[in-house]
């Protein structure tokens, strides 16, 4: 039996890391190994009780926030860069509709830029002179 570790919310504003069993991905999931999580300004709000229309993080649960991570098995192959929601712990299962496939050779900081899909509009879009704004 593998284990991983997660951080999860002990009490309000109290946190604790805790080993788990490493879940094995199902069909049509990917398993992760997170590289990076991102902090965010919220994260505070949902430590301590949320705020409106922002659940706040459950005790005794994980917590979760954006991660970058590398697939270890799955549906995708090992290695594939991915950005997800599950940050906060050193492995994430998830439905692979879940990930977003990061760029190969990419700097993986921007999967957790909260400008990422700026960036992905500009840098994947067809533009042309014609589109400039002056």
């Amino acid at each position: 039996m593998t284990r991983t570790r997660e951080v999860r919310l002990a009490a309000a504003g109290r946190l604790e890391i805790v080993e788990t069993v490493l879940e094995v991905p199902g069909p049509e999931q990917v398993l992760v190994r997170n590289r990076m999580i991102g902090l965010r300004a919220a994260m505070g709000l949902l430590l301590t009780g949320g705020a409106p229309g922002m659940p706040a993080y459950q005790e005794g649960k994980a917590l979760w926030g954006p991660a970058v991570g590398e697939v270890v098995a799955g549906e995708l192959p090992p290695g594939t860069p991915v950005a997800h929601p599950l940050g906060w712990r050193e492995h994430a299962v998830l439905d692979t509709a879940r990930v977003r496939l990061l760029p190969a050779g990419a700097d993986p900081l921007l999967g957790l830029a909260q400008a990422e899909l700026a960036h992905a509009a500009l840098t994947t879009a067809a533009l042309r002179t014609a589109n400039a704004m002056s």
